[in-house]
């Protein structure tokens, strides 16, 4: 007996992705090594502008992403604008705002999340030193700094 509220099935589209070991991170010896030295994944070695072209190459793309790209992207803002944040208040509040011990623990906490940053940074630049120096996200900064000295 069917009712009136009885959900019909809806079409749906499974992808099978033809891409052999692509889903997953490659295992590394020393976790140490991998990361002062990141070694590229077969994913990103074998990557062109072809894979945007196809379902299979979105539906890959939007799993890894989903799966851990966004968290990483979520993780790097929120050490980037907790950085951001103890060097703002460690550097311009008044000692009538602050005691002299706490601003001594945002500078240290700035430099541990400096630090953590700084081996995001490096690790891009020791994977391909040429493309980080070309990137125009690096040189933002440095035109704006450039454009207002004076």
């Amino acid at each position: 007996m069917k009712s009136i509220f009885s959900k019909k099935p809806e079409p749906t589209i499974t992808f099978i992705i033809p891409y052999i070991k692509f889903v997953d991170a490659p295992q590394y010896d020393s976790w140490w090594r991998e990361l002062f030295i990141p070694q590229p994944s077969p994913f990103v070695e074998t990557i062109n502008r072809e894979i945007y072209k196809t379902w299979n190459g979105e539906a890959l793309i939007n799993f890894k992403w989903n799966l851990f790209g966004i968290y990483c992207y979520i993780i790097i803002w929120i050490l980037f604008t907790a950085l951001l944040g103890c060097f703002t208040v460690a550097a311009t509040f008044s000692e009538e705002l602050i005691s002299q011990d706490t601003r001594k623990v945002l500078f240290k906490a700035s430099i541990g999340l400096g630090f953590i940053h700084f081996i995001f940074e490096f690790r891009q630049f020791i994977y391909d030193p040429i493309e980080w120096f070309f990137d125009a996200w690096n040189f933002f900064g440095k035109k704006i700094n450039s454009m207002n000295t004076f």
